[in-house]
């Protein structure tokens, strides 16, 4: 992925480093492997290159959906659920896509409560008190219910497109669904994945991810808040605070701090989401 930033336009340090275990969260993370001053850019990834967003999804799959109904139903549609079928799609098409080396280093499991089994989302909730963890079963039921119809919807549109060979639609959306709710930034009428971006956890302290220009090209940029040392991780602020249910619902988690909320731009995933129901 760091060479395909690269040669997109794009800038990643070589001090930086992928890590299971990130000191700061506790969970994977990006760390630095040499010392870096307070204010050293550390990344630059190109938007019209390399980001994934709900707009490209409405021009290219309504496309395809113009095939079958007329008029396109992709702008109706909401937008994370658009940019989810434009990840499936990008997906069932491996090394074909712009974006794979984005698409192949996302993870396999999806980590936000509405799409844990019973037993599990039982399990999350096991250690906060009788009356608010049945509040948050039932909320997740609701909000999975939403999310099953609109996956629906998906699949009565656009059909074969979003399964690989072996891989049923339901499964291979559900996945991207998951990746866009537990990874995407958000604004009033798009929602976009970032690659790199979205592997870094959240400090208090650190900046924000901004916007810039590398060599004559728009970039979402991330710098150090302050001088960081061999091995410590390098976090970003998250600009927009998350209630304990909707952080529960989207990242799968209670009651400790946040490893992986996503990068907002306004009007957060989850809040879209609660929205529906």
């Amino acid at each position: 992925m760091v060479d395909w930033i690269r040669k997109s336009g794009g800038f990643v340090s070589s001090k930086l480093a992928v890590a299971q275990v990130a000191p700061y969260t506790g969970t994977r993370g990006i760390i630095v492997k040499d010392s870096v001053r307070e204010g050293e850019t550390l990344f630059a990834v190109p938007i019209e290159a390399c980001y994934m967003s709900s707009s490209q999804a409405c021009d290219q799959l309504g496309i395809a959906a113009a095939r079958k109904l007329s008029p396109p139903m992709a702008s109706t549609l909401p937008p994370q659920l658009c940019l989810a079928m434009l990840l499936a799609h990008e997906r069932s098409k491996g090394k074909r896509s712009k974006w794979y080396a984005y698409i192949h280093s996302l993870p396999e499991d999806i980590p936000c409560a509405w799409a844990m089994s019973e037993a599990e989302a039982m399990h999350s909730v096991k250690k906060i008190n009788h009356t608010e963890a049945k509040r948050l079963l039932e909320l997740r039921s609701v909000v999975a219910s939403c999310l099953e119809e609109d996956l629906q919807r998906a699949k009565q549109l656009y059909g074969p497109p979003f399964g690989a060979a072996g891989v049923d639609n339901d499964s291979i959306l559900r996945w991207a669904l998951g990746m866009v709710f537990s990874r995407s930034y958000a604004g009033e009428s798009i929602m976009a994945l970032g690659p790199l971006v979205d592997m870094c956890n959240h400090a208090d302290q650190a900046h924000a991810p901004f916007p810039g220009d590398f060599n004559g090209v728009q970039v979402t940029a991330v710098s150090a808040a302050e001088a960081l040392a061999v091995g410590d991780e390098l976090c970003v602020s998250y600009s927009t605070q998350m209630t304990e249910e909707l952080t529960w619902l989207n990242y799968g988690f209670l009651g400790q701090a946040s490893p992986s909320l996503p990068k907002h731009l306004g009007t957060s995933t989850a809040e879209l989401l609660l929205s529906q129901t």
